[in-house]
């Protein structure tokens, strides 16, 4: 049983590591100035910042 839940939490862990990954990869790899990326990415890590901190409440 409690092996079930640390496979559930790592397995949400990567994905959701993985999603960050790949939203920065597509975000640096799309033309923009400077200043509009960095705010772009700002505001994304934030977003999955916050994501993963609910799901780590759980």
């Amino acid at each position: 049983m409690i092996e079930k839940v640390i496979n559930k939490k790592g397995y949400l862990s990567g994905l959701i590591t993985g999603g960050v990954i790949g939203g920065l990869a597509a975000l640096l790899f799309t033309p923009k100035s400077g200043k509009e990326l960095r705010k772009n990415i700002g505001e994304k890590l934030m977003s999955y910042l916050t994501v993963q901190i609910k799901c780590m409440k759980m």
